[in-house]
C-alpha cells in the first residue's frame, strides 16, 4: 500500500529535461566548477525541500541540500570520467510528474518514471519506464522474476541503499549500491528513445543521457539491468 508521502499511488519519482529556465519562474542561475548550471534555491524552497520547518530543521535541511548537490556533482564528474557524454538542466526542485511536464514544455528525448519496489521476500527493483506508461504492480512480477507481488520499497532504504530521497529516484542511484541490492528494470519502449532524461540524484537537475549510455553505465556499477516489456 502507498505511503502517505507517495500521494495517489504514485511513482516515486520522474524527470525531465529543460533547454532554458521556466517562464513562469525562473530560478537564479550561477556556474560550478564543473562548468554545469546550478539554481539557487529561496528559504520557501528548502522548507519544501524536507517539508517542516523551524530551528534546528532548517540547518539540516541546508545541510542536506548541500550534501545531495555534492552528490550530484561527483556523479557527474564520474560520467565525465567513463566518457559519457551528458547534459544537465538546472530547475526548482519538483515532486510531481504534472509539475515537470508544465516547467519543461516541448523537449526532444524520452522523460520517465522510477519505481522503487520490493517483493514479499525484501528484494529490491527500480523499474524505469516513461512517464506515461502504465505499469500493474499485480503482475509486473511475473514480468522479472520477482517473489510474489511488488509493493513500494521503505524510505529507509531508498536512502540507505540507492542513496536519494523520495522525489530524487533515478537510475543513477546505482552509483551509491556498493552492494549490488538492487535490480534495475528498463521498460523496452523506453529504450528505443536515443536520450533519456533522470535526476541526476537530486531533483533541482536534471541530466540528459544517451539510452546506449545509460546500460553502459548501469553495467560498469555492477547493476546489469534487464531489458523488458513491462507497462501495458
Amino acid at each position: 500500500r502507498p505511503q502517505p508521502w507517495q500521494g495517489c499511488a504514485l511513482p516515486l519519482s520522474y524527470t525531465r529535461i529543460r533547454d532554458q529556465a521556466p517562464k513562469r519562474s525562473r530560478p537564479a542561475i550561477c556556474s560550478n566548477r564543473l562548468g554545469i548550471a546550478t539554481a539557487s534555491f529561496t528559504k520557501a524552497n528548502l522548507l519544501l525541500w524536507e517539508g517542516q520547518a523551524g530551528g534546528t530543521g532548517q540547518g539540516k535541511m541546508t545541510q542536506d541540500l548541500q550534501k545531495m548537490t555534492q552528490a550530484s556533482d561527483v556523479l557527474l564528474e564520474t560520467l565525465q570520467k567513463m566518457g559519457i557524454s551528458t547534459q544537465t538542466w538546472p530547475h526548482e526542485p519538483v515532486f510531481t510528474v504534472e509539475e515537470a511536464k508544465h516547467l519543461r514544455g516541448t523537449i526532444p528525448g524520452g522523460h520517465s518514471k522510477n519505481l522503487f519496489l520490493q517483493d514479499r521476500q525484501g528484494q529490491l527493483f527500480l523499474i524505469v519506464a516513461l512517464e506515461d506508461a502504465r505499469i500493474d504492480l499485480k503482475q509486473a512480477h511475473l514480468r522479472i522474476g520477482a517473489q510474489g507481488r511488488l509493493s513500494f520499497g521503505p524510505v529507509e532504504r531508498l536512502e540507505q541503499v540507492w542513496g536519494v530521497k523520495p522525489g530524487s529516484v533515478t537510475p543513477f542511484g546505482a552509483i551509491n549500491d556498493v552492494e549490488k541490492l538492487v535490480k534495475v528494470i528498463l521498460d523496452a519502449p523506453m529504450m528505443e528513445h536515443a536520450s533519456l532524461n533522470f535526476h541526476p540524484l537530486i531533483n533541482s537537475r536534471t541530466t540528459t543521457i544517451a539510452s546506449r549510455d545509460l546500460i553502459r553505465f548501469l553495467e560498469e556499477t555492477g547493476h546489469p539491468p534487464l531489458v523488458t516489456r513491462i507497462s501495458i
